[in-house]
């Protein structure tokens, strides 16, 4: 398996699991817990239907109510397979790096943390500072693999 792969049905046993240690915590008993491969049938044509697969479990809390659980994985890399370009993802990276360069103008930034929402101050200098170091070292990559592939151009020229 190589570096950065999906590891199948890793990301929806974490996410089971997880939800039933909760449950548990919260004092609710897990009533049936089953993994099923699926086909949600939304295009009415099962021999092309893409096949899911989910975790099914039933929760039942303390006061009597209970919830049937549905929790989904679905892997999006074929999808991408072969139509993503290296000219795609260097294009990703440059419109990151500056949309987050235009973000730090703001100066602050708001989430909501423990019952309510708190403010945060960004070190807006340092921030833009980090942002075009990081473009500058995504450059400095696409011109060495620039120069590399002129080189081996300029070498099988010279192979024929």
């Amino acid at each position: 398996m190589a570096w950065g792969q999906q590891v199948p049905y890793e990301t929806i046993d974490g996410v089971a699991q997880s939800a039933l240690r909760g449950a548990r915590a919260a004092g609710a008993t897990i009533v049936s817990s089953v993994f099923r491969s699926v086909r949600l049938g939304t295009q009415d044509k099962d021999e092309i239907e893409p096949q899911l697969v989910r975790a099914e479990f039933k929760i039942t809390e303390a006061n009597g109510s209970a919830h049937e659980v549905h929790v989904y994985e679905a892997y999006w890399t074929p999808l991408t397979e072969g139509k993503v370009t290296a000219t795609d993802v260097v294009r990703f990276l440059f419109s990151s790096g500056w949309n987050g360069v235009r973000n730090t103008t703001a100066r602050t930034y708001r989430r909501w943390m423990f019952d309510h929402e708190r403010q945060f101050t960004l070190p807006t200098e340092r921030l833009t500072l980090v942002f075009l170091g990081i473009m500058l070292l995504l450059l400095a990559l696409v011109f060495i693999n620039t120069v590399l592939a002129a080189m081996w151009a300029a070498n099988e020229q010279d192979c024929e």
